[in-house]
């Protein structure tokens, strides 16, 4: 029972009692007001137990949300193949950053850009132990005036080449955080070839498209400019683009490749 329900009957039981203090009868608590003390007054208060608080979490505020999941970041990597034309082509008003042209004088030819250190690489076969020939009557010309160990060259008509399904040249270039272009001169001969490029980081999908002589190309030979726009998503990587045969007869060829 609650405190104060039990003053109240105590004071109902008393009301019209009598009492002696000290000798001296009191009144009933009805005719005797200033003697009487009304128990109820007296009652502990009720009970004074405060109920818990609600639940004091409070959602945080906006701007104190957890952020979204970031997105894995991703590389780079976009690629286009045409008929080349604008022959000469010009490797130094081209190649900005660097350039490279294979077979002016042989097989084993390798002119490139005259700085430090070459960002282009040589070519490596596609396949061990293929024949690399070299050729000087290729329809499509280049020029260069900033070259080694050739200086310079005045529409040079010349490349190299090589047969067989699987044949074909492979570059690398550097990749990183930095948007590059790449412009990749090749070609063939009475046969398909398919291009690939390709990020070390696998960050983006491969490029990869299949070519041959047809309309617009003259004579039996075709010549194609393949263009890769990129970059990696961390420093240290590498682009490699692999030019392949990929028909039974015929010959596929490299001219030369721009970096900007």
């Amino acid at each position: 029972m609650r405190a104060s329900s039990l003053g109240a009957v105590v004071a109902l039981a008393l009301t019209g009692c009598s009492f002696v203090v000290n000798g001296l009868q009191s009144g009933t608590t009805e005719e005797n007001g200033d003697l009487a003390m009304d128990v109820a007054d007296l009652a502990v208060a009720d009970d004074m137990a405060t109920a818990a608080p609600d639940d004091m979490a409070q959602p945080p505020p906006a701007d104190m949300a957890m952020p979204r999941d970031l997105a894995t970041p991703t590389g780079l990597l976009t690629g286009s193949i045409a008929i080349t034309t604008g022959s000469p082509i010009d490797l130094s008003a081209e190649g900005t950053a660097d350039w490279a042209h294979w077979g002016t004088s042989n097989k084993n030819s390798f002119d490139h850009k005259n700085i430090a250190t070459p960002l282009i690489s040589d070519f490596t076969p596609a396949v061990a132990n293929e024949t690399i020939t070299q050729l000087g009557t290729y329809a499509l010309g280049f020029t260069w005036n900033d070259g080694t160990p050739t200086a310079t060259a005045t529409n040079s008509t010349t490349g190299v080449y090589t047969t067989g399904s699987g044949t074909g040249f492979r570059i690398t270039v550097p990749a990183d955080l930095t948007t590059r272009t790449i412009r990749f001169y090749c070609g063939g001969q009475q046969s398909s070839a398919t291009v690939t490029a390709h990020l070390s980081d696998a960050s983006a999908a491969d490029y990869t498209t299949t070519t041959m002589g047809g309309a617009g190309d003259t004579g039996m030979q075709f010549e194609r400019v393949v263009t890769v726009v990129y970059h990696a998503v961390s420093a240290g990587q590498s682009l490699t683009i692999t030019w392949q045969q990929s028909s039974a007869g015929g010959y596929v060829h490299l001219h030369s490749a721009t970096l900007q």
